[in-house]
């Protein structure tokens, strides 16, 4: 019916989908020739391009031919991997005729960037790739006339869904991204040549290009596999599984010719930063005195800290050039801000500018601020009497204050509020061979000393993780434990703290509420609920260190009435459950979620590890190529071509695939083949034995007498079961 009406109303043909009736815009510009395509009508669709060639002016046929399907429906997978035109269509589905005879007409063309498609910007090569269609990819590429064939090394553009990550690609590249390891090998062999054949012995050489890192933009495999959202089918490319490990092989052989260079250089400077760091704040906490000839520290900390920073924000610089793309590939300054930012985080510079920031803060207050702690309220000895003070002037009229006088051995002459004092901790301040005045910290008067402490200790708990990350990264053994701490805080704990949080909140306020007292009552039974803060510190230190609140039945329970011995009987109760649930079920809760985490990491650690370091040497390699190093991997052949050589021995035997980064240890195709035939053909030859050995038997059955036909009640089990099948 679609064929008579277009036939007789040739313009109904230009019409596509608008909006939904209801307003949303479900499929718009969804036209006749992108349905015939997805129910794969070859011969309608046919049909509709010569009527549209015959029948529409060319602007017409043009704009029905550049028609792209969009709307919410098309968003999703699969349909977004589809290229948005009818040529792309038609390509993905398999309709070869018709996609040369689109082609033909010189309307449309496989290379046209203008029909890239507005989603994904895919032209329609990348469409093929992304369904996985090999030998469509080679009919596009080898099989059809000359003039209309496609640029196997065309990039995608950059479409609307930027955060796919998927435009600027080669459709060598786009294979990777999405974790297609047969399009990977397919396309890569079309990259091997034969150098020379030797008998069984084959020498390939594979170039490089699209592969190596080195070269132009930010869509090479080996970039790809170190992005932080690459999936894990691109991931996995490093492993051995994948062409014997030669992409890992290629990480490598960058570390051995440079990385490690620049890796321990800048490992060397972080660690010195922390000495340095570590050296000063243990200096002017033991002896703040010396402040004045600690000066130089800040100071060259301060120099070192500038210097990093500025060749952190160089090394974002330099990726964001080498991933920003050009002309219609190219992405906006707020999609490169998400992702230097990204960047950033994947290599934990954040943690680094995070212990800068206290770091400069704390040096700026040494240099211009005094940190010696002045108590401003002081326990002073004169004698053998203990005074109390107020608040003291400057360090050096600290022993004019008090005069001449001794410090006590004991503290049994002192008074009840000096002895309470003197139990919440101190120091000597002041002290000289002729006299000695004892003062006791209380308070402060400038909230400096305070402030750095909290300063210098914040950054060096930032600063040392940061370190670490830099430090284990190209140890397997030692990262893939740093890794399942990373991954236990980040997925576990979290998850975990939720959950007791909303637990230990219920039974803190259950019992503190339930627990016989109020006002100003207190009840000897359980010291710690007869306050709110001791109640939940209590609690705290159940769950987590196991040390129960002292529970004194001993006490008089007399001047209870009968309701308060109620309610303290429910609290023993509830404090029971606690007990049972944060010691029990909670504390190995967590337990099983990190051993989890830890199992699942260690199975995954040579991918987890590999990872991580493709990622460090992506990083190096901005720093390297900025000093103009040679970052190309591989044998230079002249010309900037590298390749990657290897070999290939034919039939087997114990070396046979040592070096053939396209062997198959199954045999291939054909071996997985006649294995599945050799598999159905002896299943038959057992069916046609059984069906024969039943046939005997009936046969049996009808040679014997009338009254002895009757077959056992086992045969005609299996004899129904036979005939049923």
């Amino acid at each position: 019916m679609s064929a008579e009406l277009l036939h007789a109303r040739p313009e109904l043909l230009k019409q596509v989908h608008a909006k939904h009736r209801a307003g949303f815009p479900l499929f718009t510009g969804e036209s006749c020739l992108h349905i015939c395509c997805v129910n794969r009508r070859g011969e309608l669709l046919a049909d509709m391009l010569t009527i549209a060639l015959t029948k529409l002016t060319k602007p017409e046929a043009v704009e029905l031919f550049h028609s792209q399907a969009a709307g919410v429906f098309f968003n999703e997978m699969p349909m977004r991997f589809y290229g948005g035109t009818p040529l792309a269509y038609a390509c993905c589905f398999d309709l070869r005729e018709c996609v040369q005879q689109m082609l033909e007409s010189g309307l449309v063309s496989l290379d046209d960037r203008s029909t890239a498609c507005k989603l994904t910007g895919f032209l329609p090569l990348h469409a093929v790739i992304a369904n996985g269609l090999m030998e469509t990819f080679d009919w596009l590429v080898n099989e059809l006339p000359e003039s209309l064939r496609a640029d196997d090394k065309a990039r995608s553009m950059a479409g609307s869904m930027i955060s796919l990550n998927v435009h600027g690609l080669s459709p060598l590249q786009l294979a990777a991204r999405l974790g297609d390891h047969a399009a990977c090998k397919h396309l890569l062999r079309k990259q091997c040549t034969i150098l020379w054949v030797w008998g069984p012995v084959t020498q390939h050489s594979m170039t490089l290009t699209g592969i190596d890192s080195a070269g132009e933009g930010g869509g090479d495999i080996m970039e790809l596999v170190a992005r932080n959202d690459a999936v894990q089918g691109t991931t996995e490319l490093l492993l051995d599984s994948f062409m014997l490990g030669f992409i890992h092989k290629l990480f490598l052989n960058k570390w051995n010719r440079y990385g490690w260079k620049l890796h321990y250089a800048r490992l060397f400077l972080d660690v010195f930063m922390l000495l340095m760091l570590v050296f000063m704040s243990f200096m002017l906490k033991e002896h703040p005195e010396n402040q004045e000839n600690l000066k130089f520290m800040p100071i060259t900390i301060l120099v070192l800290m500038f210097i990093l920073i500025e060749e952190e924000l160089r090394c974002t610089y330099l990726w964001w050039q080498n991933n920003v793309g050009e002309g219609d590939s190219r992405l906006g300054n707020r999609e490169m801000m998400r992702q230097a930012i990204t960047f950033m985080k994947l290599h934990m510079v954040h943690f680094l500018f995070l212990s800068y920031f206290f770091l400069f803060i704390a040096c700026v207050l040494i240099l211009s601020a005094p940190i010696v702690t002045l108590p401003s309220t002081f326990i002073g000895i004169q004698g053998d009497n203990w005074t109390a003070a107020g608040s003291v002037g400057p360090a050096n009229e600290i022993h004019a204050a008090h005069g001449s006088g001794r410090m006590l051995e004991d503290e049994a002459s002192a008074t009840e509020p000096v002895r309470r004092i003197l139990k919440g901790g101190g120091e000597v301040i002041g002290m000289s061979d002729a006299s000695v005045a004892g003062m006791y910290y209380v308070g402060d008067d400038s909230p400096v000393p305070g402030l750095v402490w909290l300063c210098l200790s914040s950054s060096i708990f930032v600063m040392m993780p940061y370190v670490a990350f830099c430090m284990f990264t190209p140890f397997e053994k030692l990262n893939i434990f740093l890794l399942s701490v990373g991954k236990m805080l980040k997925n576990d704990l979290m998850v975990f703290f939720i959950i007791f949080g909303f637990y230990i909140l219920d039974f803190y306020m259950t019992l503190y509420i339930l627990y016989p007292r109020s006002g100003a009552v207190y009840m000897p039974q359980v010291l710690p609920f007869n306050k709110m803060y001791n109640g939940i510190r209590s609690l705290f230190e159940l769950a987590f260190t196991g040390s129960p609140s002292v529970i004194d039945l001993d006490t008089d329970f007399t001047q209870l009435n009968r309701m308060q011995m109620i309610d303290f009987c429910l609290w023993l109760f509830v404090y029971l459950i606690y007990i049972i649930l944060a010691l029990i079920l909670l504390l190995n809760l967590l337990i099983a979620m990190l051993t989890f985490t830890f199992d699942a990491v260690r199975e995954e650690s040579t991918l987890q590890c590999r990872t991580s370091f493709a990622q460090r040497m992506m990083r190096l390699e901005l720093l390297a190529d900025s000093f103009s190093m040679q970052v190309n991997v591989g044998e230079n052949k002249g010309e900037g071509n590298f390749t990657y050589d290897f070999r290939s021995i034919e039939g087997g035997g114990a070396t046979a695939d040592a070096d053939d980064p396209f062997s198959n240890p199954d045999g291939g195709p054909l071996s997985r083949i006649e294995l599945k035939l050799e598999k159905l053909e002896a299943e038959l030859a057992a069916m046609r034995n059984e069906r024969k050995a039943q046939d005997a038997l009936k046969a049996m059955a009808i040679r014997a007498p009338k009254e002895e036909r009757r077959p056992p009640a086992e045969s005609s089990v299996k004899t129904d079961s036979v005939e049923e099948l």
